[in-house]
């Protein structure tokens, strides 16, 4: 909803009621509040804020990081964060919460306008709140063009249950403690975890294996202070947890040499393992050896695997891998590779399905029993920008 007809926030005190109860006392009810959303998002929108409803019954409230508010920068993020909390507190119903929390490097500005985001009533620390869709992130006040500071307390993350799905993105490390025992009381009802920009401490990471039944995981941009190889034994620790893992993603991915051998042998060990996602920092021999190690694997239908370094020689171990492998169905590289690597994947492509009609282009086949194969680069031997170029190939109709 545009600005100009979001009302002024100054009154939404007055005209909406926050002592009417929520009504929705089960999947099958239906909360007073849903029929009323045109008069409470005109208020929200002011806030750079938006209350929809994707699933009948159900409620999502969204922070709108860019939108424009209708007031001054640091009243709008303490209206924000005041209004926010009461629909929380009040209304059960609202059970997706897309929130980004600010943060800022004056503790000057911090001190004078705090605005907590209150996820259930603060009278109430033993109080539970239900929420099976959880999305936090947080960056610095001045990318939001903002001076306020937004947050939600370590003992409201604490207090969610049946969370489902959580999304977890700090620019400052914010929320480690309380992610800790987020995920551990959540361990039997979240399906699907994505964390970034966070500190891989054992605590986190323990915490992580006991997420039995995580289908999705993805970690970007995390780190570990105690040890800069921390990328195989997390890697390894988590694969041989999460025994419902279908799909798991590690960005960046530092290698340790010492555990090469388990790391090409778990895509393979795991029966549910799916979709796996690495980048590492440069094509080292190990490398090397998970790229071969597909010519034998039946378990991963989807790869993406981006790297620095890939040459001729990469190149041809894939390409006899792809042609042994007939269970992948999804490839994606990310890499610096130069035309040669791609001459040699596009080869193995057209001989791996070679019993079928297939197009053969500068840098690649069309085949249909294969399903999608992908290829960003950048062009080292033009004087071609840092844009990466993008080369897809679909099955033919």
């Amino acid at each position: 909803m545009s600005s100009d007809k979001a009302e002024a926030t100054g009154v939404w005190k007055d005209q909406l009621d926050f002592s009417k109860a929520c009504t929705s006392m089960g999947p099958e009810d239906r909360c007073w509040l849903i029929t009323e959303l045109p008069a409470w998002s005109r208020i929200l929108c002011g806030l750079a804020y938006e209350l929809v409803e994707p699933v009948p019954g159900n409620l999502s409230l969204q922070c709108l990081p860019y939108g424009a508010v209708d007031r001054g920068p640091i009243a709008a993020v303490r209206e924000a964060a005041s209004m926010v909390s009461r629909l929380l507190q009040h209304h059960r119903c609202i059970n997706d919460l897309h929130v980004v929390c600010t943060t800022d490097a004056n503790e000057a500005t911090l001190k004078r306008a705090p605005a907590p985001i209150r996820l259930r009533p603060a009278s109430r620390r033993d109080a539970i709140r239900k929420i099976r869709h959880l999305e936090v992130k947080t960056c610095r006040a001045e990318v939001l063009n903002t001076l306020g500071c937004s947050y939600i307390p370590e003992e409201d993350i604490v207090g969610v249950c049946d969370l489902e799905e959580l999304k977890i993105n700090s620019a400052g490390g914010e929320f480690e403690a309380g992610l800790t025992k987020l995920l551990r009381r959540n361990s039997c009802s979240l399906k699907a975890v994505e964390i970034a920009g966070m500190n891989l401490s054992r605590r986190l990471v323990d915490s992580l294996q006991c997420l039995k039944r995580c289908e999705s995981l993805v970690l970007s941009f995390c780190r570990n202070e105690e040890d800069s190889h921390y990328g195989t034994d997390i890697f390894l620790m988590l694969e041989q947890s999460l025994v419902a893992l279908k799909y798991f993603s590690f960005l960046p991915f530092i290698e340790s040499e010492c555990n090469v051998p388990a790391v090409v042998d778990a895509p393979q060990s795991s029966v549910t393992l799916t979709k796996l996602e690495l980048y590492m920092y440069q094509c080292t021999s190990w490398v090397r050896e998970l790229l071969a190690a597909l010519g034998v694997n039946t378990i991963v239908k989807n790869l993406r695997i981006g790297f620095r370094g890939a040459n001729a020689t990469c190149g041809d171990v894939l390409a006899s891998a792809l042609r042994k492998n007939a269970s992948l169905l999804e490839l994606d590289l990310r890499a610096d590779f130069d035309n040669e690597f791609m001459i040699c994947i596009a080869e193995s492509l057209a001989k791996r399905h070679a019993g079928h009609a297939g197009v053969h282009e500068r840098y690649g086949v069309r085949t249909r029993p294969f399903g999608t194969v992908r290829c960003a680069a950048h062009q080292q031997d033009t004087e071609a920008t840092d844009v990466p170029y993008l080369q897809s190939f679909y099955p033919r109709e």
